[in-house]
């Protein structure tokens, strides 16, 4: 595994990629308080057979924090994703993105879908379509984000992990537990009250409109215990048109993190699939 920096606009995105294995690259996004790391400790249980890229993204991991809100807007966060994607001479690849990641792939996918060879969406949604839902989602993530501010990244993880979209993960193991909180407060917290402020989903504009355009075959993935993501991406299917939707019994919302081999295995068929 080969670690970088890449320097873009005045900022340092982190990546971690392998180069083994054969067939197209998957390029790998983490969610609200994750980084790359959390790719890596799924590949240690579940190995994966061709090249892989794994981004932190702006605020997370090892990728630089800015003050400023406005660095966080999704067209700068695309803007930081294309830097990665340029310097690694990646002409197409699949691109997988769970919940926040999800919400920034598919943003990247409808600006630059002749990159995008399939995608795959984890718990994602295309954002909030109406300017209210937006504006309460706006005010709940300010709110937040001042609460991290104030209590900083170790209370933060703590409260984070016990709201009821994670409740699922009660059964998980000592050690999963530990590495997912681990990378969790080893987050900033400038870096997770940014990300909320500028590409939180009130923040973020509807894609919703754009789904119908999509040209590329789109994996959408939930768990059967995470209902609001699991009629998202009900939803979703019937307006992208080459749209594929999987459920995994007894997951909740992070499938990738609750049942690793299911979810693997549903990505790799869904590969196979496209590529015949």
């Amino acid at each position: 595994m080969q670690e970088i920096n890449v320097p873009f606009c005045g900022v340092n995105t982190f990546v971690r990629y392998e180069e083994n294995g054969t067939g197209l690259p998957i390029v790998l996004l983490h969610g609200f308080t994750g980084d790359s790391r959390d790719w890596v400790n799924f590949f240690r249980k579940v190995p994966i057979d061709r090249p892989w890229v794994a981004i932190d993204l702006l605020g997370h991991g090892q990728t630089d924090a800015p003050e400023t809100a406005l660095r966080y807007q999704m067209e700068h966060q695309i803007a930081d994703i294309s830097a990665v994607i340029d310097h690694l001479h990646l002409r197409s690849f699949i691109l997988l993105g769970y919940s926040m990641g999800g919400r920034t792939a598919l943003a990247y996918a409808v600006q630059h879908a002749h990159h995008v060879a399939s995608l795959v969406l984890e718990s994602a949604s295309p954002g909030l379509s109406t300017e209210d839902e937006r504006n309460q989602r706006r005010a709940s993530d300010e709110l937040l984000a001042k609460r991290i501010l104030e209590v900083g990244t170790d209370q933060f993880s703590e409260e984070w992990a016990n709201i009821a979209l994670f409740s699922s993960q009660n059964g998980l193991s000592k050690e999963d537990k530990a590495l997912s909180q681990a990378v969790r407060k080893s987050q900033r917290a400038v870096g997770l009250a940014g990300s909320l402020r500028g590409m939180g989903s009130g923040s973020q504009p509807s894609l919703w409109t754009a789904l119908s355009q999509l040209p590329m075959p789109v994996l959408l993935i939930s768990g059967e215990q995470d209902h609001k993501f699991t009629q998202i991406a009900a939803a979703m299917q019937q307006a992208i048109p080459h749209a594929t939707r999987v459920i995994v019994e007894g997951a909740g919302h992070n499938v990738h993190l609750e049942s690793p081999n299911a979810f693997w295995k549903e990505v790799e068929y869904f590969m196979r699939a496209i590529s015949r």
